[in-house]
């Protein structure tokens, strides 16, 4: 556990205990899919996920998909939007990709919405060309 901002009492956790019930409420509080009937083997994939909670409360979330050891993909990140803009989803990444290099994984990407483009610049995210199929 770790608190990434002291003055709010938010708690960060890597590879905590998160129920699919959880992220599937956050998904829904930002506006996504929930993705009810996948979420469950989703993140039974998953190489390793941080939770943010707020007394308890799941308020954010992100995983990593990847080989383990050399390539690493950031997914679903997600802030719930009672607690955004407040410097939780930078910190949040930031924590993700320090521990990412620490690991020796060097090569660390994800997809966004084009309209986040400057947050993962600031993250410090080169923008390359890429596809994706919806």
């Amino acid at each position: 556990m770790e608190t990434l901002n002291p003055k709010q009492n938010i708690e960060t956790y890597k590879d905590g205990h998160v129920l699919s019930t959880e992220v599937a409420a956050l998904r829904i509080a930002v506006g996504w899919d929930p993705l009810t009937d996948k979420l469950e083997a989703a993140l039974s994939n998953t190489q390793t996920q941080y939770s943010m909670r707020d007394a308890g409360r799941l308020i954010g979330f992100v995983r990593v998909v990847g080989d383990g050891c050399v390539h690493a993909h950031i997914v679903d990140l997600t802030i719930h939007p009672d607690y955004q803009h407040r410097g939780l989803g930078t910190g949040l990444v930031k924590k993700v990709i320090t521990d990412l290099k620490e690991d020796g994984i060097n090569f660390i990407s994800l997809t966004y919405d084009r309209n986040l483009e400057d947050f993962y610049r600031k993250s410090g995210f080169e923008v390359c060309g890429g596809g994706i199929i919806k």
